[in-house]
């Protein structure tokens, strides 16, 4: 019985095999549309899931064009900006710019290299979730010369010290 079909269903292609054939290459190329769209969303969609309010933080791209046409995008913009933004969309509550910055660290007499070493505003802790261990996160960037640092970073520049207070 199903040799039968199969068979019928053969002929049937052959038959028609121009018209069958754009069928299914139109619908193998709709299929594979529909799920790398999906996978775009999704992926675009898993930026920084963790944080409470998710939904409400926003990123701003900067975008130049130069005269020869071509652009450059990147994350960032320039420090009066914040303060426009807020003056002219009152639905944005706060606002907290970081600046990422390589430097080299100087814990004692060692150096240590840094690729990533960010600066960041006041409200960074009151928009994005972070987990302490130690220290208040109301007032731990509020002051000059305070930083937050990892468990690990905290190993790496005090070993078997409590890093709170410490100088680098």
């Amino acid at each position: 019985m199903i040799r039968n079909y199969l068979v019928s269903a053969l002929r049937n292609l052959k038959k028609t095999f121009a018209f069958s054939l754009i069928n299914v290459l139109g619908l193998a190329l709709g299929v594979t549309a529909c799920l790398l769209i999906l996978h775009y969303v999704r992926f675009e969609k898993s930026f920084d899931r963790y944080h409470p309010n998710n939904e409400r933080i926003y990123r701003v791209r900067y975008e130049r064009h130069s005269n020869n046409g071509t652009s450059v995008r990147f994350a960032s913009c320039s420090p009066p900006a914040a303060n426009l933004l807020k003056e002219r969309l009152p639905e944005i509550e706060k606002i907290a710019r970081i600046v990422r910055y390589k430097a080299t660290v100087l814990s004692g007499a060692i150096k240590f290299p840094e690729e990533r070493m960010y600066f960041a505003e006041n409200d960074f802790l009151k928009i994005y979730a972070v987990n302490m261990i130690e220290g208040n996160p109301e007032t731990v960037i509020s002051n000059a010369n305070t930083a937050i640092i990892s468990q690990s970073t905290a190993n790496k520049y005090f070993p078997g010290e409590n890093p709170i207070g410490k100088q680098f």
